[in-house]
């Protein structure tokens, strides 16, 4: 619901690529030069639980993917859906935090929105400290629809990113 709430309200000019990852990651939508929300659609429909998680892979393919176009105007983001609980793979938490934060460094922004009653919140919301990205959890499916139209709004008016404020108290304070 939330994906598709995504696809229909993103603008003319915006590109989305879907990959899905358990045992394997599969890009199930690569980008394209226009945005074909048909396509798009498809490709949401067709997602299934699968096998295990294997989160490394998964956002690594996914920083990969948005890393290989050059910097533009436009706001670089990975959406990341998961329970966080990572099965498969590189399984180390710390790994998987120095992963995102090599991309954040480069521009590209992570926000996550954590699945499942069992859901590793220490990772999910830490990696979105780290990626200049929000994060959310869905406790049901109503919830969905509100939360990516909350999260493009966010990220399709960026104030300002990587701001650092330097306070000096004058004497006496």
């Amino acid at each position: 619901t939330g994906l598709h709430t995504l696809v229909d309200n993103i603008d003319e000019g915006d590109r989305i690529s879907i990959i899905s990852f358990d045992d394997v990651v599969t890009i199930d939508a690569p980008f394209s030069d226009t945005l074909d929300r048909a396509k798009l659609h498809t490709a949401i429909d067709g997602l299934q639980p699968r096998g295990g998680t294997n989160i490394y892979e998964g956002l690594r393919q996914g920083f990969t993917m948005l890393g290989e176009y050059p910097e533009s105007v436009r706001q670089n983001r990975v959406i990341f859906l998961s329970d966080g609980l990572a099965t498969v793979g590189d399984t180390s938490q710390a790994n998987i935090l120095a992963l995102a934060r090599d991309w954040i460094r480069r521009g590209i922004g992570l926000t996550t929105i954590g699945v499942g009653n069992d859901f590793d919140v220490q990772l999910m919301r830490g990696l979105a400290e780290n990626g200049a990205g929000n994060y959310y959890f869905l406790e049901d499916a109503a919830a969905a629809g509100e939360v990516f139209t909350e999260e493009l709004d966010f990220f399709m008016t960026p104030l300002a990113l990587d701001i650092n404020i330097e306070a000096i108290a004058g004497s006496g304070w």
